[in-house]
């Protein structure tokens, strides 16, 4: 299936699941999914998890939105590595794409 480029996924990267909704062009929820995540187990679990739901869902998006607790998981020595190293994982699995992370 052909996604508009204004179709999203957002993603909210947590210490022992990872969720995600898809949106389509108009805003209008298409598919929401939840995976077991434990990010203590390493960022292997978060890359298995994200492919997982990609399996999920029924088209790709080229825009995606970020909010996280899974920083603060014992995986990380501190909450900016934490950050930092999700974005980093996250950009892995998106090159080019657009993606927005929620900061608040």
């Amino acid at each position: 299936m052909l996604v508009s480029p204004d179709a999203w996924i957002g993603w909210d990267l947590g210490g022992a699941n990872l969720k995600a909704v898809q949106l389509d062009g108009a805003g209008a929820v298409r598919a929401v999914v939840q995976v077991a995540c434990p990010l203590r187990e390493g960022l292997e679990r978060l890359h298995a998890g994200v492919e997982l739901v990609l399996e999920r869902l029924d088209a790709r998006a080229s825009c995606h939105a970020l909010t996280m607790t899974g920083e603060l998981t014992d995986l990380f020595e501190n909450r900016p590595q934490g950050v930092r190293a999700l974005v980093s994982a996250m950009r892995g699995h998106f090159p080019g794409e657009t993606l927005k992370v929620y900061a608040g």
